[in-house]
């Protein structure tokens, strides 16, 4: 390790670009990942793993020129250098967040391709094909997840951006408890509760008619039904965005309505985005149960993708393992790609299936 850093410390007067591919693709029980060697003035910042540990190095030329903030064992270095080796740590995370702030997450944009991303150990691959795609990540994991995303989007060298999935919560309490971890995205899960019998009036025996002219009828009992299940899901979103996180920074809200092993009707996903947007309220994306069955799935995907068009703002969350339908596939912007322990490979195929190319 210590040659390996001698090594860097002598190529400092270089450009990450000149640098970049001079680094080995191991060294000792070092594993460079060469994408994430980055320059701080006289120190260099590189990602890698030593025996399967991962660590973060830092070599400066001296230790006056030492990045603040990070933290872990020092060992000098010929010439008066130095290199510290950091674990993945809360207190690292956050000095890669404050000398690189594209580490930092945000929430899901409104309007752009978007696909989970398990934090396993594909995530740096997935993470580098969706960047390679235009692909906006939503990176997920247990508790940890916050701090592990860092160090991914770092050693992926990943600058156009990622969000941090909190999961799903069925209480305002569960989110708060999400976003105070780090994320920028929860998924709110409605339970049944009682809301006002006038609500289903205002559905009951009506035509909705979408930007495409697709009708969608509401009988009393799909009204009712509608309201029995998500009737206060708009007053819970309510709650969850005025959560004094949303003031310092945003985050971005999913709606889950797949908690039924039937799949959703297109109504039940009008009434849901139609309260929210009666009450002003936006979503990220909305996580539906589809059809198994291909023709059935594709019926559904014509009809829910025409109500997420008519509202618009918000993606349609749907398995890659999926056939998109032909006359579906130039609405990319309206999918949120979501993980099924799928290889690589059938990622990459499902891209080409919708259209996208590498760039």
């Amino acid at each position: 390790m210590t040659e390996f850093a001698q090594n860097i410390l002598a190529l400092l007067g270089k450009s990450e670009a000149e640098i970049r591919p001079l680094l080995p693709e191991k060294h000792g029980g070092f594993s460079p990942r060469p994408a994430s060697l980055h320059l701080l003035g006289r120190s260099a910042v590189l990602a890698g793993s030593e025996d399967g540990v991962p660590l973060l190095l830092v070599v400066a030329d001296s230790r006056r020129r030492l990045p603040d903030g990070f933290e872990g064992e020092q060992t000098a270095l010929a010439d008066g250098g130095v290199l510290l080796r950091c674990g993945h740590s809360a207190a690292n995370a956050a000095a890669l967040r404050r000398h690189f702030p594209w580490c930092a997450p945000s929430a899901p944009p409104a309007c752009a391709l978007s696909a989970g991303v398990r934090l396993d150990g594909e995530a740096a691959e997935r993470i580098g094909l969706f960047a390679r795609n235009g692909v906006f990540p939503v990176l997920s994991g247990d508790g940890a997840a916050a701090v592990r995303a860092v160090f991914e989007i770092f050693s992926c060298d990943c600058r156009s951006g990622y969000a941090v999935d909190g999961g799903r919560a069925g209480t305002v309490s569960a989110c708060e408890a999400a976003l105070a971890g780090g994320a920028t995205f929860v998924t709110l899960s409605p339970s049944p509760a009682p809301a006002a019998p006038s609500a289903a009036a205002d559905y009951a025996g009506k035509h909705f008619i979408t930007e495409d002219r697709q009708a969608f009828f509401f009988n009393s009992e799909t009204a009712g039904a509608c309201v029995a299940r998500f009737g206060t899901l708009a007053d819970f979103a309510a709650k969850v965005r005025a959560l004094p996180f949303g003031k310092r920074g945003a985050f971005g809200l999913g709606i889950a309505l797949d908690g039924s092993p039937e799949p959703t009707r297109p109504a039940e996903h009008l009434f849901v985005i139609r309260e929210l947007r009666r009450r002003n309220l936006e979503i990220s994306i909305l996580f539906l149960r589809w059809p198994e069955e291909p023709e059935a799935f594709a019926s559904a995907f014509r009809q829910h993708v025409s109500i997420a068009r008519t509202f618009g703002g918000y993606r349609l969350a749907v398995p890659f393992s999926r056939e998109l339908p032909v006359n579906g596939s130039g609405r990319c912007e309206m999918l949120h790609l979501a993980p099924d322990g799928e290889p690589i490979e059938q990622i990459q195929a499902h891209f080409q299936a919708a259209g996208l190319k590498e760039r």
